[in-house]
């Protein structure tokens, strides 16, 4: 008898499948930013790897462009989609060749002129921007006329400094939409060579197996989307400026302070959907990049502020040389001083040494680099007190004046505040504003109707974007003091009359780092203090409370101020000090600009002192500005510090057992830097998800899986005893800062070792339920209607979907859980990786909306769960602590490194670390 086969299920996914929908909440309707992108028929195609000779990178556009209708060879529908890098796609069998090209060496972006040097005006006609720069610093021209600086012509080939240069409007012009392309005189070309070879067949079957949900996201179709992404971005990426998955024109920017500029563009990438069809997820983006073809000099004096070259010689040689430094490092210049040979390189670092001072051997006579450029090139360096650049080699040096910056640079390194203020106005914009922008992208800008490459994969964007079922969750009610209950369904409600759990502070004292006078310090001291006793924190009516006030410039005095006002607080009232609360100016470096007040505030006083700060800015508490609203603000962070409460909420599912909450975050120094990363686990000492235990590690830099999980949980686990006389029977985690892409390490790595310090404990039947936290996507929500909008034209707060945009079969869903204040509410994408409680959607959406009730540093909703966000707020403090110079200089290290740095971070005191949420 024939044995019957039987068929063996199809494991989807390894992560825990979508249980059924929610049912719970109010059924609305919400458009998205996500295009539905049809695929027409199950297309054979072919990867090809491309080798670009000589392998630099800015050349890689030009020679593709002369190339690809050279590699089809006269088959007109052989398309071939380069990803701008490795790659190439296309559904023509193509033969391994090479094509030569000739690429104009000088070639040069020209950039439209900012009018009034912030926005841009109209283009000139037919579409082209103007070319035209008129001396603006913001134009990209060529030579001294435009940029501000009076550097020899770039890349025209002709002999002279200070030859007549020709307008940008004689010059010869290929368009590409946003950018033009200046070509140069053609008398310096480069011969490009370009090798493709077929490697792989892309495999469509898999990725529709996948939308369809009967098949894995396996390899074969994240190939398919690797395919089509390239395909997409083909057309876009040859137009404008490219990073990742975001394009940039330089039509749309805008000048900030430093030598830098906001440049706004478009996010483009692939989703796969739950309605069983892809779909292009387009979002506007914005980033910052160096203001090109301006001279380094220029470029100085914006960054040093200062009216002229005279006043940079009045700075101090090491502070100018270390602003420089810091900068401009990495930063990519070309050389102006030889009209027939452009250097394009990387500023290694800035000399120690001036022009003037520089000394090398020069055909055999002790020569200076002012005495070399006077002798072989007959030029004056006219600023020869200012530092040189130098090449990464050392071995090269150039004077700042004879340097230009080239064009389309990102700026990588950390804004300073004033920059990132300025980022913040540049980019905000209402929901309905952003909406018809990304419309307009969608129909125009991204060019994907009549995109040949496009049709020739079979691929279709449509142009209306997806109408998505979504639900608006109740909202829980808000607890304060005395059981008084506020509603909190618009996701704001007002402070209770009294805390939910108010503080008590025996031991205070207040420091003034600022110019103040003492009567007028007495008198901020004096409202403070009411405002926080009106809000319910109790102040016993005992001592007086020590006041000072001290010149912050050296940290020397910081500490001495500190630690006296510690003393003092002691011994007027009898009690240890609890806290001192600091007025600084905003943002105010000391010890020369090396240190930030508010950072060695922190430091001092909860690594040295074991003793609470709560500072403020000075000018929001000076007398004719300070509001009892401001002050009531503070008076919550302070509270929450102390121990207290301000509010609870009337209901947390899932919580009818004992629940250990934990959240977690990995902060990562800035592009730069080699600090190391610090980690920051919170986890719940009650049964309120109010208090919690705080755990910071540092790791190696970059490296974002926490490393010390097992005995940081293996720690919560024991305080949560401690606290509530019981271990857990269940334990809630909250993973914030994890890409799609390390969901398998997190389980292998983070779950794992949770799952040995239950077991040392011996408590194997404590279920583990693990929610990755996600920001870092391009999800925007539209209100379909004006009933279901807030105030600020956003989605109202409790707009949760788990249907048609989410993952095929995996568990996620979309909370946007905020009110809106300005622009576009971005909403949370959580994902379930591991799911052994199995609280199924609805609950676990409830619980999830019900804690962004929670931050308690205002009385709002959070777009966060509040665990996850106070890790968050944790891991960036924890920076503070870190011991050791990471400047850029430093190696960096990455995961699996060998060559790793020394990490340490320096110890909160046990009673700040175990006892307080000092980081609130």
């Amino acid at each position: 008898m024939a044995e019957v086969a039987q068929s063996v299920p199809i494991k989807l996914t390894e992560l825990p499948l979508r249980p059924t929908p929610g049912k719970e909440g109010r059924p609305i309707k919400v458009r998205c930013n996500i295009f539905p992108l049809r695929v027409a028929a199950e297309t054979i195609a072919y990867q090809y790897d491309v080798t670009i000779s000589p392998d630099i990178p800015a050349l890689y556009k030009r020679a593709w462009r002369i190339a690809e209708p050279l590699l089809r060879d006269g088959n007109n529908r052989a398309f071939l989609a380069f990803d701008g890098k490795r790659n190439a796609f296309s559904t023509t069998l193509i033969p391994t060749q090479t094509i030569k090209v000739s690429v104009d060496k000088d070639f040069q972006e020209f950039y439209p002129p900012l009018i009034g040097g912030s926005n841009l005006g109209p283009s000139t006609g037919g579409g082209q921007p103007s070319a035209r720069g008129g001396g603006n610093r913001g134009g990209r021209g060529r030579g001294g006329g435009r940029g501000g600086g009076a550097a020899a012509p770039i890349g025209t080939g002709r002999p002279g400094r200070g030859t007549p240069v020709r307008d940008a409007d004689d010059a010869p012009v290929e368009a590409f939409g946003a950018l033009a392309i200046i070509q140069g005189d053609g008398k310096r070309t480069e011969e490009v060579a370009i090798h493709i070879k077929k490697v792989a067949q892309v495999d469509f079957h898999s990725l529709m197996q996948f939308v369809a949900k009967r098949g894995p996201e396996n390899e074969a179709a994240l190939h398919t989307i690797t395919a089509f992404t390239a395909v997409l971005r083909h057309v876009p990426g040859m137009t404008f400026v490219t990073a990742g998955a975001n394009f940039y024109s330089p039509e749309d920017r805008t000048h900030i302070s430093g030598g830098l500029e906001i440049w706004r563009g478009y996010h483009q990438s692939i989703r796969v959907l739950m309605a069983g069809h892809l779909g292009v997820n387009v979002d506007v983006a914005a980033t910052v990049f160096r203001q090109g073809g301006v001279t380094l000099l220029e470029l100085t004096k914006t960054m040093m502020r200062v009216p002229n070259v005279a006043e940079l010689a009045k700075i101090p040689y090491p502070v100018l040389r270390s602003r420089l430094q810091a900068q401009f490092k990495g930063a990519n210049v070309v050389t102006t001083h030889r009209a027939d040979l452009k250097q394009r390189f990387s500023i290694g670092s800035f000399s120690r040494e001036t022009a003037d001072s520089c000394m090398f051997d020069y055909n055999g006579k002790p020569t200076s680099v002012t005495q070399y450029f006077k002798l072989h090139y007959n030029l004056k360096i006219q600023y020869p007190f200012l530092p040189l650049v130098l090449k990464t080699n050392g071995k090269s040096a150039f004077p700042i004046e004879y340097l230009t910056m080239t064009p389309s640079q990102r700026f990588k390194r950390k804004l300073n505040g004033d920059q990132t203020s300025d980022m913040i106005r540049a980019t905000v914009q209402r929901p309905a504003d952003r909406e018809k922008k990304i419309a307009h992208a969608v129909s125009h800008t991204l060019k994907y109707h009549n995109n040949d490459h496009l049709k020739s994969f079979g691929l279709t964007v449509e142009p209306e974007s997806i109408l998505v079922p979504a639900r608006v969750l109740k909202a829980p009610n808000v607890v304060f003091g005395n059981n008084q209950v506020m509603q909190g369904g618009d996701g704001i409600w007002k402070l209770g009359k009294k805390l939910a759990k108010p503080s008590t502070i025996n031991a205070y004292a207040f420091a003034f780092f600022c110019q103040v006078s003492e009567q007028d310090a007495r008198e901020i001291a004096r409202q403070l203090l009411g405002t926080f006793k009106q809000t319910g924190i109790f102040f016993p009516p005992k001592g007086e409370c020590p006041i000072r006030i001290q010149n912050p410039e050296l940290s020397t005095n910081v500490r001495k101020t500190l630690h006296a006002l510690g003393t003092e607080a002691s011994r007027n009232f009898n009690s240890r000090c609890q806290i001192i609360f600091c007025v600084v100016p905003k943002g105010m470096k000391i010890d020369s600009g090396h240190r930030v007040l508010y950072e060695e505030i922190k430091r001092i006083t909860l690594t040295e002192m074991d003793v609470l700060t709560q500072c403020m800015d000075y000018a929001k508490v000076r007398l004719e500005r300070l509001s009892p609203k401001y002050a009531e603000n503070v008076s919550l962070k302070v509270n929450i510090k102390m121990g207290g409460a301000t509010n609870f909420v009337d209901r947390l599912p899932a919580m009818d057992k004992p629940t250990l909450i934990c959240g977690a975050d990995v902060t990562h120094a800035h592009a730069g830097s080699a600090a190391p990363s610090v980690a920051a686990v919170v986890t719940s000492t009650d049964s309120k998800a109010t208090k919690f235990r705080t755990f910071l590690s540092a790791q190696a830099s970059r490296v974002e899986i926490i490393q010390d999980m097992e005995r940081i949980m293996g720690e919560a686990i024991d305080a949560f005893r401690l606290n509530l006389k019981t271990f857990p029977s269940r334990i809630i985690f909250f993973r914030d800062g994890v890409s799609s892409g390390q969901f398998r390490e997190v389980r292998e790595t983070e779950i794992a070792a949770i799952k040995r310090a239950l077991a040392k404990r011996k408590l194997e039947l404590t279920q583990l339920t693990f929610v990755i936290v996600q920001k870092r996507h391009h999800i925007r929500l539209f209100p379909n209607d004006n009933s279901n909008q807030d105030k600020s034209g956003n989605c109202l707060p409790g707009t949760t979907i788990d249907t048609t945009i989410t993952h095929p079969t995996e568990f996620n869903f979309i909370l946007q859980s905020h009110a809106g204040l300005q622009g576009t509410s971005r909403p949370t994408l959580y994902h379930v990786i591991w799911d052994e409680i199995k609280m199924g959607s609805d609950q676990l959406q409830q619980l999830c909306y019900n804690l962004c009730f929670l931050s308690e540093r205002a009385t709002r909703s959070i777009n966060m769960v509040a665990p996850a966000y106070r890790a968050h707020l944790a891991a960036y403090y924890g920076r503070m602590f870190l011991e050791g110079d990471f400047g850029s200089d430093a190696p960096s290290t990455k995961s699996g490194n060998s060559a790793e740095i020394a990490v340490t971070l320096r110890k909160v005191m046990p009673l700040m670390d175990q006892h307080t949420m000092y980081y609130m």
